[in-house]
């Protein structure tokens, strides 16, 4: 029994992601091509990929927009929370915009005054 060559034409690549429903990621690793030259073999094609998701922050040193809310509705400023939590201060802010929370005027009472 002779073992078959992977798939490497950029047909087959395509079908295998769009009939077998396989990621990049593991097309990569089924025809030993890089994740990148297979994505451009893609877009080349005219298939659209979805766009990567990464964070750099490791899930337990994510700062939750909800204990941030609340630190903040509770008097905290953002120079504070972002000294607190070591990210920066427009970090702070646009993820209490995006929470939904109303910003205090700039220098109005925080917490300690």
């Amino acid at each position: 029994m002779t073992d078959t060559p992977p798939p490497t034409t950029p047909a087959a690549i395509i079908s295998l992601h769009l009939d077998e429903g396989l990621r990049v990621v593991d097309i990569a690793a089924r025809t030993a091509l890089s994740e990148d030259r297979i994505r451009t073999l893609m877009r080349n094609r005219g298939i659209t990929l979805r766009r990567r998701k990464r964070s750099c922050v490791p899930p337990e040193d994510r700062v939750r927009a909800e204990d941030l809310a609340q630190a903040y509705t509770q008097g905290a400023s953002i120079r504070m929370l972002a000294q607190q939590t070591g990210r920066s201060y427009g970090y702070i802010r646009r993820t209490l915009e995006r929470a939904g929370v109303q910003l205090r005027a700039r220098g109005s009472r925080r917490l300690g005054r």
